[in-house]
């Protein structure tokens, strides 16, 4: 009997699951655009962040009232308090986010204020941290406007923790403090890895392999 279908079928079930694994990227990959919750991100009040200071002290609508904060007057804020009898800051805030997909990048928007300054030359900003990435926002030394940043991330993990971090530099310790505020956090998907081509590659590669075998197979009977 001829033998050509110990060959076929194998190969046959590799292509498939090619294929079945193509359609299961496409159905859930991102499209660019959507939007990624951000729990409270307007911060009324610190609802869903953690402090990364627990003890530290904060504000809660400390600055003016951003156009656009839907939650109204709130914010969040923390201010510099070297030279202020042993007292420390909450350093800033962090939560995990969750329903991300690895190797697409993220388009990460929020707002900075400074208030409550007579330190000419202190200038402040957020370290801002994604997973396994730390970017900085704007130095921001004009006290009382809002500052619009936007950072890109790649996710590395379909979970990671987002943190802001204030940063106090070029102060004088026990002047009037600097208090960096936060608000309008927002994440969206900006752009997605491509899976179907990355399921095809996938399949090629197999393929590939799969023919090697059979060849060293018929090579030694």
């Amino acid at each position: 009997m001829p033998k050509h279908s110990s060959i076929g079928r194998p190969l046959f079930s590799l292509l498939a699951a090619t294929a079945a694994l193509t359609l299961s990227l496409s159905a859930s990959a991102l499209a660019v655009g959507d939007m990624v919750p951000v729990t409270n991100g307007e911060f009324n009040g610190i609802t869903g962040w953690s402090l990364i200071n627990p003890t530290g002290e904060y504000f809660t609508g400390f600055a003016p009232a951003r156009s656009g904060n839907l939650a109204g007057t709130t914010n969040f804020g923390v201010q510099q308090l070297d030279g202020w009898g042993g007292r420390k800051n909450a350093g800033g805030v962090f939560q995990d986010i969750g329903g991300l997909t690895v190797g697409a990048q993220y388009e990460l928007s929020f707002y900075s204020l400074v208030n409550h300054t007579d330190d000419p030359k202190a200038t402040e900003h957020w370290d801002v941290a994604f997973g396994n990435q730390t970017l900085q926002s704007t130095t921001i030394s004009t006290n009382g406007v809002w500052v619009k940043d936007t950072l890109t991330f790649t996710a590395t993990s379909s979970t990671q923790r987002l943190s802001f971090a204030g940063i106090f530099l070029g102060y004088t310790p026990g002047a009037t403090p600097e208090v960096l505020n936060l608000d309008g956090i927002t994440l969206k998907v900006s752009a997605v890895p491509e899976p179907a081509t990355a399921a095809l590659s996938l399949g090629g590669l197999l393929a590939v392999g799969f023919l090697a075998k059979r060849r060293r197979k018929g090579q030694q009977a």
